[in-house]
């Protein structure tokens, strides 16, 4: 994981001034609330989709972290509704290779990495996507909610690394998503989850044939 520079229960605990110049304000219980602090300013961050608009104001970022804490982030998701709620305040982490951090998402089951998932701030930006296989083979999708990016994602150097990663991480769980960054630390956990996107309609992508494939690769035990 990121190293944690602060935890905060109340939104008066992060204080700004004592922290870094250039670090990640974020919630432990969502999805996308997320604050970057870059040279000391403040930026609403989301999923890096929007870019860096107008800085914050500190009273503007604390409103927001205090939001953040009153509110549970979506009932349908059980264990967002349960989870305790934090601030988390984590380094800034740098991509070991290339301009930007990509964050590399394994479909695992029970130890095994079916397909991975490349995202980016800069492919939600431009409206891309792709899943490959274990071996960094473009997997064929009929339909694709968003563009192939252009050249697609090289192969990661710690691929190797990641797959292991993932199938130590996932072995004896019927099915995780494990996400991974390739940094200048090395290799690091952005989160584990059982329910990507929230198990909804059209996911992980549009295409029904794959969708079906991967559903297919979920053996559940007596």
């Amino acid at each position: 994981m990121a190293p944690l520079i602060q935890v905060a229960r109340r939104a008066a605990q992060v204080r700004f001034n004592r922290l870094p110049p250039d670090c990640f304000i974020k919630a432990s219980h969502g999805c996308t609330w997320n604050l970057l602090r870059r040279d000391g300013k403040l930026y609403p961050f989301g999923d890096g989709s929007g870019g860096l608009r107008r800085a914050l104001s500190g009273l503007r970022s604390r409103h927001i972290i205090a939001q953040w804490l009153a509110t549970a982030r979506r009932e349908p998701e059980w264990a967002y509704t349960v989870k305790p709620r934090h601030v988390l305040v984590e380094e800034l982490l740098q991509p070991r290779s290339g301009a930007e951090l990509m964050d590399y998402r394994l479909s695992t089951f029970d130890g095994r990495v079916r397909a991975i998932n490349v995202g980016s701030a800069d492919y939600r930006r431009t409206g891309c996507n792709v899943f490959l296989d274990p071996h960094w083979k473009p997997m064929p999708l009929t339909s694709y909610r968003e563009s192939l990016p252009d050249p697609l994602p090289g192969r990661p150097d710690n691929l190797a690394v990641m797959l292991d990663i993932a199938g130590r991480l996932g072995t004896g769980l019927d099915f995780v998503r494990v996400d991974l960054f390739d940094t200048t630390r090395g290799v690091l956990l952005g989160e584990m989850t059982v329910y990507p996107q929230g198990g909804g309609a059209d996911t992980p992508t549009t295409c029904p044939d794959f969708n079906h494939w991967l559903g297919r690769q979920w053996q559940l035990r007596n």
